[in-house]
């Protein structure tokens, strides 16, 4: 096993070099290395440190666009409402379907896909009822079901879109009960939302935010 021994101070670094022990079966070795070498180490130890630390949410009801966020070096995850909106819903057919205020959570590093949920409140607080979006391939969780659609979310400014693309990705209604038609379920819709749809799964926002943190 070999370990290195980085030392640093003022004067060293006034000269560009610091001075490196290296430690290893042969025993120790003293040399000099420049502070760009040091620096390129130290950036790739702090890479991969960021990489394996969790992501910490900090909730945030402020105009930032998003209700929570947290970020630690590349991965990332938000909660953010979308307000209401007509969206395509696919079956064996296309439906146009106005949906209510939507909260979704996405990250770029979850392989559970992201949660969607829906909410009556047009002014959302911690208190707000919140149900999850079980139309298509959404469960009683809010988790959406991405199949083979190969839908990715790259940074936190995709996300309406992304959302958009998996609500409006077919869907074979994987998570309803075998007695429902969906394309029965999305034509009905076309005509108004369904208010019992994730009614006896709801929470509210702050629990969700809870798990989330």
């Amino acid at each position: 096993m070999t370990a290195v021994i980085l030392e640093l101070d003022e004067e060293q670094i006034r000269t560009g070099y610091a001075t490196v022990t290296k430690v290893d079966d042969k025993g120790r070795r003293k040399g000099k290395v420049s502070l760009s070498d040091v620096a390129d180490v130290l950036r790739e130890v702090f890479r991969l440190d960021a990489e394996g630390r969790q992501v910490r949410m900090v909730s945030r009801f402020a105009k930032n666009g998003y209700l929570a966020y947290g970020q630690n070096g590349p991965k990332w995850a938000a909660v953010k409402e979308l307000p209401p909106d007509d969206y395509v819903l696919v079956a064996g057919q296309a439906y146009k379907v106005t949906l209510p205020r939507l909260v979704a959570v996405v990250s770029n590093y979850s392989y559970n896909g992201p949660r969607i949920f829906w909410t009556p409140d047009d002014e959302l607080t911690p208190g707000s009822k919140i149900y999850p979006l079980m139309i298509g391939n959404i469960d009683s969780h809010g988790s959406v079901c991405l199949g083979n659609t190969g839908l990715h979310c790259k940074t936190p400014e995709d996300m309406e879109k992304y959302v958009r693309q998996v609500v409006e990705a077919p869907a074979n209604g994987h998570y309803l009960s075998a007695k429902t038609n969906v394309d029965k379920l999305y034509r009905a819709l076309t005509k108004q939302w369904a208010p019992g749809i994730g009614r006896k799964h709801g929470t509210t926002l702050g629990k969700l935010l809870a798990e989330t943190v």
